[in-house]
């Protein structure tokens, strides 16, 4: 989009009663002495536009002052452009008013503030509406750049300009990084991270795993002299010791019931082992009960297997009797040899069929019975079994049986014994067991802390040799980082600079430890930095240079205000409609037209 200031017009405008550029086409050059003027203009275009001067600021005196510093009041303030934009004449016009209203009680109006009219093509637009219609031109922030050579270097923040550089030269990609350095290979990280991150969290990793390093030798100094030779403790002499005690406590507490509990708990013992004995022999009787009930009926089904065996042996011999009738019983004639033979064969089929049919019953019967005998003979085999394990068990039992009362006899003989024990000496030597105890404890104890310690010396020196090649790799990493870092901001340099004819800039800072200083954004111009010695005339040049290249990127070109042009032999070429403001000593300010 080209846009282009044929004419101007400012009314009552900081100083201006009426200012005029006439329609024209190609630079406006104003020319005039400090003081006449040429910012005025600069600023109502400014205005126009943003509601800011030129500079950026929106607080600032539009209207015309007394030379005691106020305002001159009840005057209308307008800026009027005739612009063309894209070869389409368009008319923009912004008038600032004074609000008078006359309050309650007072016979004058007072002054209560201002108001603003906007004017497209001589029709009134709201506020909105003419935001939406400028921003379509151009963007307040878009504006500045493209119109003032200065503002990009002088008003932006580095960051800012920082960032529009990185836009305009876009992105580079990992294939263009490792086309142009064959040594470089893509970082895994970066699959989980951006470049910065990556490296902040591997110098935070670096950071603690040097400070554990620089901790490690003094605690394991710290470790080793409170080191002391201790010898291991066998810790089976406590239970010996528990075991004696508890012998000796069982000795105290004897004499309290005088052996009876021990009597009463052997005699319960005996008559618990009587009682099982019975209990088996009562389940033996059964289970024998229960053998000769399964032999009588096994026998049974033996005799009806052999009952059936002599029916069939019966129907097995029987003979078929049979005489077929010669005679036809109606007529009494002799009846056709066919017919006899044929009722002959009938008959004899009748008979086998008969006979097969008793045998297939009697063949069923005695499979039946042969199942049975078989199934009553495991149970009467299960029943023998349990008969002779619990004869086995009940021999067990009668000798316990034997013993127990054995052991009643003893302890019936032992309760007289108890009351003549020495009890203080008991509690005397039951102190001389916890005192050993106690000893045996606190040596194993001090053991064990000593064990700990050396297994802790052991765990912080592995652990050093750990972290010292986790190190080593961490730094291998970044130097990864660095080098891929290096390759990829000399790239996009590259790819800026290549946009420009006179800028350059110095966007990355190599450090001495290899790292990138990536918070600076200067521009240069054949390495001079714009900001140190580079001329005022040059500095123009370099600014619509970046102008130039800008409005490219955003595909709009605005009038640009080259103040003091003065300073330049010869401004470079541009797209854009320049508006030329030229210090005259002495003279007063003047419009003219030089041909694009």
């Amino acid at each position: 989009m080209q846009v282009i200031i044929n004419s101007l017009e400012l009314q009552n405008f900081q100083g201006f009663k009426s200012f005029k550029i006439p329609p024209g086409i190609g630079t406006i050059v104003i020319t005039g002495g400090n003081a006449t003027g040429k910012t005025t203009v600069a600023n109502a275009i400014s205005w126009l536009l943003t509601d800011k001067n030129i500079s950026g600021d929106s607080d600032f005196e539009i209207k015309t002052l007394k030379k005691d510093g106020e305002p001159i009041h009840n005057l209308n303030h307008s800026v009027v452009a005739g612009l063309i934009i894209d070869m389409k004449k368009v008319t923009l016009k912004k008038l600032l008013k004074e609000k008078w209203t006359k309050q309650r009680g007072s016979p004058k109006k007072a002054f209560t503030g201002h108001a603003t009219d906007y004017y497209i093509n001589e029709v009134p637009v709201k506020k909105g509406e003419w935001d939406d219609y400028i921003a379509q031109i151009v963007s307040e922030g878009n504006f500045r750049v493209l119109s003032n050579p200065r503002y990009f270097n002088e008003n932006l923040h580095w960051k800012e300009r920082r960032k529009m550089l990185l836009e305009l030269g876009g992105e580079v990609t990992d294939e263009e990084i490792l086309t142009s350095d064959n040594t470089l290979t893509r970082p895994d990280i970066l699959d989980e991270h951006i470049h910065d991150d990556a490296l902040k969290l591997l110098k935070g990793k670096l950071k603690e795993i040097n400070r554990n390093l620089e901790e490690i030798p003094a605690r394991i100094d710290e470790l080793t002299n409170a080191q002391e030779e201790v010898k291991k403790v066998d810790l089976t002499g406590i239970s010996v010791l528990e075991l004696e005690k508890k012998s000796i406590y069982e000795k105290l507490d004897a004499p309290v019931d005088d052996g009876s509990q021990k009597v009463h708990i052997l005699v319960n013992k005996r008559d618990s082992i009587f009682y099982q004995i019975k209990e088996l022999e009562r389940k033996n009787n059964e289970a024998y009960a229960g053998t000769q009930t399964l032999g009588e009926r096994a026998e049974i089904f033996r005799k009806k297997v052999e009952e059936h065996k002599k029916t069939w042996d019966g129907i097995k011999n029987k003979k078929m009797e049979f005489t077929p009738e010669s005679i036809c019983y109606s007529c009494r004639q002799t009846l056709p040899e066919d017919q006899v033979n044929e009722a002959l064969v009938r008959a004899t089929e009748e008979f086998e069929t008969d006979k097969k049919n008793h045998y297939d019953v009697i063949k069923a019967d005695i499979e039946y019975h042969k199942r049975m005998i078989e199934e009553v003979s495991k149970q009467i085999g299960v029943l023998n079994e349990n008969i002779t394990a619990n004869n086995k068990s009940i021999q067990d039992l009668k000798a316990q049986h034997e013993f127990a009362v054995e052991d009643i006899i003893t302890a019936e003989k032992e309760k007289g014994d108890i009351a003549g024990l020495d009890r203080e000496s008991l509690k005397s030597r039951i102190r001389q067991i916890d005192d050993k105890r106690t000893d045996i404890i606190s040596k194993n104890r001090e053991y064990v802390h000593q064990e700990n310690m050396r297994k802790r010396i052991k765990e912080l020196g592995e652990s050093e040799l750990k972290l010292s090649a986790e190190y080593e790799t961490i730094e291998g990493t970044i130097d990864h980082l660095n080098r891929y870092g290096v390759a990829k901001v000399n790239l996009l340099n590259q790819k800026i600079s290549a946009k420009f004819k006179l800028a350059k800039f110095k966007m990355f800072e190599l450090q001495i430890n290899g790292g990138i200083n990536d918070q600076i954004c200067e521009t240069l111009y054949d390495g001079v930095p714009y900001s140190s010695t580079l001329n005022n005339g040059m500095r123009i040049n370099v600014g619509l240079d970046i102008i130039n290249t800008f409005s490219k990127f955003y595909n709009v070109n605005v009038p640009v205000i080259v103040d003091n042009a003065e300073s330049v032999d010869e401004l470079i070429e541009t797209e854009s409609q320049l508006i030329k403001l030229v210090v005259d000593k002495k003279k007063p300010i003047k419009v003219e037209r030089e041909p694009k």
